[in-house]
């Protein structure tokens, strides 16, 4: 099987055209399925407000990823947030 690998862009800027910093944007932007305009805020439990800026083949009904920082900082984090939340849309 032959599959094109991309690799061209910047992995820190999102959908919406959005430039990810770990020290703003870890823990408070997330990719959210097609059903929600991308700037959508949401409510979450545990977790405050978070706002969709990006999209993923993987994000699919009901769930949000959160993006937690890059290489060691992003690595730390992972499992921050993790579960089952209540959520609810502010906008």
């Amino acid at each position: 099987m032959e599959m094109y690998i991309n690799t061209q862009g910047d992995p820190l800027v999102t959908a919406s055209g959005y430039r990810l910093s770990d020290s703003k944007d870890a823990g408070h932007v997330v990719a959210c399925p097609p059903t929600y305009k991308l700037g959508t805020q949401f409510w979450v439990e545990d977790l405050g407000i978070l706002t969709c800026e990006d999209r993923g083949g993987a994000i699919k009904g009901r769930r949000l990823d959160l993006w937690v920082g890059e290489g060691q900082v992003g690595h730390d984090r992972v499992g921050q947030g993790s579960g089952y939340h209540e959520i609810f849309i502010i906008n």
